[in-house]
């Protein structure tokens, strides 16, 4: 199945999904992440398939930092992204602030070394539909690392329970390797919100830990060395 840029959440069954469903969940739950308050976005979660809110962060933020570890979809992101206009083109299809367009990088590197292969902070990291697809035992100290990169925000998207996946695609960083569960995320210090029931492939659980409070001055978003390109 073909997916444009940005799409919306496409995934199996996706027709059993009320459209906009996640989108509800996200507005309902942070409210501000799309009113422009956020500079800098580290983005990890977009593939080939799937680019979820990718669009709303060019178009709300000034600098997207997409981190993804399979080289072919670092292409085409990069491809789709990076390539002339293409910002501008990406927050056109955005509603939520069209036109603005922000400044998008991507970097071929791991999300388990993402404070080397990004040696920056953002104001916000987003790490959407990628938990699951760490172990139960490296989650903890990756998800330390992510927090440790934001100023402001750190977003996670995930399975609401338990979704067998294995490699696809060619892309052995597809599998499901921990199935998370509320309890897990606010273990972890993570507020919570779920769409749908626990272990049904069409459900969502996302989680949010605030840095410091919505509505403060600026994140610092300092910038490191250049990242480094596909």
């Amino acid at each position: 199945m073909a997916v444009e840029a940005g799409g919306r959440f496409p995934g199996p069954a996706v027709g059993r999904r009320p459209p906009g469903m996640v989108e509800k969940q996200v507005d309902e739950a942070l409210p501000d992440l799309f009113g422009g308050e956020y500079g800098s976005v580290l983005y990890v979660g977009a593939n080939r398939r799937r680019q979820h809110f990718l669009d709303d962060f060019v178009a709300s933020c000034g600098e997207v930092v997409v981190l993804e570890a399979h080289r072919e979809n670092a292409e085409y992101i990069r491809e789709m992204y990076e390539r002339g206009d293409a910002a501008k083109g990406a927050a056109a299809r955005s509603s939520r602030r069209p036109g603005k367009g922000a400044r998008v990088s991507v970097v071929l590197g791991d999300v388990r070394a993402a404070a080397a292969a990004v040696p920056r902070r953002f104001d916000a990291c987003f790490f959407w539909h990628g938990p699951e697809h760490l172990s139960r035992d490296e989650a903890p100290g990756v998800l330390r690392m992510l927090e440790s990169m934001a100023d402001r925000l750190v977003v996670l998207g995930m399975p609401y329970g338990r979704y067998e996946q294995g490699a696809e695609y060619g892309n052995e960083y597809e599998a499901h390797l921990w199935h998370m569960y509320p309890e897990d995320a606010r273990r972890l210090g993570y507020e919570v919100s779920t769409v749908g029931r626990p272990d049904d492939d069409q459900a969502n659980m996302m989680a949010w830990k605030r840095m410091r409070p919505a509505g403060g001055v600026e994140g610092r978003g300092r910038p490191g060395p250049g990242p480094t390109s596909p």
